[in-house]
């Protein structure tokens, strides 16, 4: 049985005397018909007619209607409700767990009673008004203050060492939610007023995303606005979460594949931020791209997230340092799962493997005068083609303006040979005196200079070894070259020559 609640409902479980009605079930076996019923007065005891009264089976994280119905001129009300309002299966035992609330007509709040747990199937319940009703209202928003849709909100009454419940509600479209309670609901009768504390909860009804401060003596219409961290909303990551709300709507269509009318309508869909669905498109163009290498895509759309160049040879530019950088602060923003983390080094590797790689292969249009590839630079001299790789990947570490010195003491540092380190001192920095003109460095690599380990040692040379330098440039020159650097070396030698 329901416990009286002082001054405000009086309960009693009708129907003990004789067996409660059944009406015949559709299979023609019995069913049992339950309801709560009873008396709505006001304060002053008159009858309190056209009000609605909903009655609900409340559990731990929700609340299902059992039925409405509307006082008449006596303040009577009548809701029936069957098993299959409550029940879930047929081995649940007992009754509703029931809750009674009263709007009027224009469906604000007026009272809620406490809950009876396991109602029986004639549920009296008559329900004074209280002559004060108290109202707490806010808005629930994440950091970003936005509004945070759909959240589930509890208000309780807090006394020393217990919580009372006394009510919840779920955030409308702009993130505002409306509680209700009355003074029968306090953890003390005869307070006269609530110790007010809100708190916002996960979808489980049982983990805290975030909570109110006290507000001792709350008044009858109290404000408490709420905000939750994003850390405390997301239990997943940024990366798993899209995956959750896109894979219903992308059906057969693969992320790759995605139009740019595509994103407009699943950015409206999912109000996932528009950049972040290219970048996850992005993520897995270069994943199928480069699939013979078995990169996760996950790190690709990590390193676009943390704003790494989306052009391929600038990216791999950027170098082990920010790669490394940009895994760690995703998995920390979590941004990508924890489990990227794990792999870091993996991905580093195949990476700093790409990047030595077009070093060799290509002049790039992205290239410039202090990122020109290493390779290239080096395959001229005599270096052992292994040692060339492993120079042009500990280079790669190169920041703009940082201190040259400090390259050739890495490559010392790593065990590369002093001449090998002079040999790579002297490309680069002669490559930059020159223009990036490979034809002339060659010439210089492989001739007069082969021996010189800085470039302040091309001043050694006298006019007539430039002039042979110049006209042997000229005659191996572009046509020497692979086609695709012929454009860029049109002239026979650098001009500044």
């Amino acid at each position: 049985m329901a416990k009286r609640s002082k001054g405000t409902a009086t309960t009693k479980a009708g129907g003990h005397s004789k067996p409660a009605a059944r009406k015949p079930a559709k299979d023609g076996g019995p069913r049992r018909v339950y309801a709560v019923l009873g008396k709505v007065t006001y304060a002053g005891g008159a009858p309190a007619a056209g009000l609605t009264v909903i009655a609900y089976d409340k559990d731990e994280s929700s609340q299902d209607i059992l039925g409405r119905a509307t006082t008449d001129a006596t303040g009577a009300y009548k809701i029936p409700y069957t098993e299959a309002d409550f029940r879930g299966s047929k081995k649940e035992r007992g009754g509703a767990d029931v809750v009674v609330c009263v709007h009027d007509q224009n469906h604000e709040l007026l009272f809620t009673s406490k809950k009876q747990n396991s109602a029986p199937a004639q549920y009296r319940l008559n329900i004074q008004l209280p002559a004060k009703q108290f109202i707490v209202r806010g808005v629930v928003k994440d950091t970003g203050d936005k509004p945070l849709p759909n959240m589930l909100v509890r208000a309780f009454d807090r006394d020393l060492r217990r919580e009372e419940t006394l009510g919840m509600a779920r955030t409308d479209a702009q993130g505002r939610y409306q509680i209700g309670y009355s003074p029968a609901q306090f953890t003390r009768a005869e307070k006269g007023s609530a110790d007010l504390v809100v708190r916002v909860m996960a979808v489980d009804g049982k983990t805290e995303l975030a909570k109110s401060d006290t507000l001792f003596n709350a008044p009858a219409h109290a404000e408490i606005d709420l905000i939750v961290s994003a850390d405390k909303r997301y239990t997943d990551t940024e990366w798993e979460r899209y995956h959750r709300d896109l894979t219903p709507l992308l059906e057969h269509i693969l992320p790759q594949d995605l139009t740019d009318e595509d994103l407009q309508f699943l950015q409206g869909e999912t109000g996932i931020v528009l950049l972040h669905l290219r970048l996850l498109r992005h993520a897995y163009r270069w994943s199928v791209e480069h699939r013979q290498h078995q990169l996760p895509t996950e790190a690709f759309y990590a390193f676009l997230r943390q704003g790494l160049s989306p052009d391929w040879p600038q990216f791999l530019q950027a170098g082990p340092t920010r790669w490394r950088a940009a895994i760690k602060a995703a998995v920390g923003a979590k941004q990508v799962p924890q489990a990227l983390s794990s792999q870091s080094d993996f991905v580093v590797k195949k990476l700093q493997e790409f990047a030595v790689e077009l070093t060799f292969s290509a002049v790039h249009e992205t290239f410039n005068t202090f990122t020109r590839p290493v390779g290239l630079l080096l395959s001229g001299t005599t270096l052992f083609p292994q040692l060339q790789r492993q120079i042009a990947g500990l280079l790669l570490e190169r920041k703009p303006g940082e201190d040259p010195q400090l390259w050739w003491k890495r490559l010392s540092d790593a065990g590369v040979p002093v001449q090998a380190v002079n040999t790579a001192r002297f490309a680069i920095e002669t490559d930059a005196l020159i223009g990036g003109h490979v034809p002339t460095l060659k010439v210089l690599q492989t001739g007069v200079a082969k021996s010189f380990g800085t470039a302040q040692e091309l001043a050694s040379l006298k006019r007539e070894q430039w002039k042979e330098v110049a006209r042997k440039a000229a005659d191996g020159g572009p046509m020497s070259m692979p086609r695709h650097w012929q454009i860029k070396w049109r002239a026979p030698f650098p001009p500044n020559l």
